[in-house]
């Protein structure tokens, strides 16, 4: 009977520390999924972010594009000159550029010629004072 006693008693420690063991692997592998879905929420949430900010950009190109490609067409448009039909907008944007110099170019000419016809008026005017006296 004290055999059966001794082997029982042996039977249960071994069972126990088998449970314990096994427990143990139980709460190791629990950390480690845990820890593993933290790095994978991490992962997700960077690459969203990429994402994002991949779209942002994306959208920001496109609204440059369309705003290039529009200003180019009004050009067109306007212009006497007929114009290559570019369809890289940095080409576009530098007809645009273009366009633009030569608007101020001839307004500043405009400009210099009103001035000067104004002081011609006024030289004009003080001739005829000066020989009315």
């Amino acid at each position: 009977m004290e055999t059966v006693r001794n082997e029982l008693q042996a039977y249960v420690k071994s069972s126990s520390n088998k449970i314990l063991n096994l427990d143990n692997t139980r709460n190791v592998t629990k950390q480690m999924l845990e820890k593993k879905k933290s790095e994978t929420a991490a992962t997700q949430l960077h690459m969203d972010s990429i994402l994002h900010a991949a779209a942002t950009k994306t959208l920001a190109r496109s609204q440059i594009c369309m705003a290039a490609e529009y200003l180019f067409q009004r050009i067109c448009k306007l212009s006497n000159i007929s114009h290559f039909p570019y369809n890289n907008p940095l080409k576009q944007l530098d007809c645009v550029g273009d366009y633009i110099s030569d608007l101020n170019y001839i307004i500043k000419a405009y400009k210099m010629m009103c001035i000067k016809k104004d002081h011609e008026a006024q030289r004009q005017r003080e001739k005829e004072a000066q020989q009315q006296i």
